[in-house]
């Protein structure tokens, strides 16, 4: 995160609607892009959303590190979405087809072409690797840093960044039988 965010962070944590402002237009749409992700419905993606930021308000001064803002805001908002559809006991599934995933430098999304198909793929995993794998190809981030988001060990992000890859190649040899 860059220092100019963090400091408006700092601000917001002290009170100020302007750094918040500035925050939430900085994260807003990622966060609802994330959450349309998780969740595969607009309309609850944005109730989450609304929640997530109304959260975020209430404990920011949870917050001890501004600079790991992003990463707090992402486990924040994990854990409004998994609450949400606890609650809701909704089953979690519709198209992501508008959903922009970038697919240079990972193999496995190029080789499937098939919007559809990866959307299935995709669909198949479970609430925890969607995460990992949202964080590592949407967010592009490092393993290291999808581990200091989810609050796990860098050998959980790598462990399941492989059974992930493993269950896309699976499901995509199944698919394409």
């Amino acid at each position: 995160m860059s220092i100019n965010i963090t400091n408006w962070v700092i601000k917001f944590q002290k009170g100020s609607e302007v750094a918040f402002e500035k925050v939430y237009r900085e994260y807003s749409t990622q966060i609802l892009k994330y959450l349309i992700f998780l969740s595969k419905n607009n309309d609850d993606a944005q109730d989450i959303s609304q929640d997530v930021w109304i959260k975020v308000i209430k404990k920011k001064s949870s917050l001890q590190k501004p600079e790991l803002f992003k990463q707090w805001l992402y486990r924040i908002s994990k854990t409004t979405f998994l609450n949400y559809y606890k609650k809701r006991k909704k089953e979690l599934f519709a198209p992501i087809l508008d959903l922009d995933i970038p697919t240079e430098g990972d193999d496995l999304l190029i080789k499937i072409e098939n919007k559809e198909l990866a959307q299935n793929i995709i669909n198949n995993l479970t609430e925890d690797k969607k995460t990992i794998f949202w964080l590592r190809n949407v967010e592009n981030y490092t393993n290291k840093e999808i581990a200091k988001i989810l609050d796990i060990p860098i050998g959980t992000v790598r462990s399941r960044l492989f059974y992930i890859t493993k269950e896309l190649k699976q499901f995509a040899d199944k698919e394409n039988q």
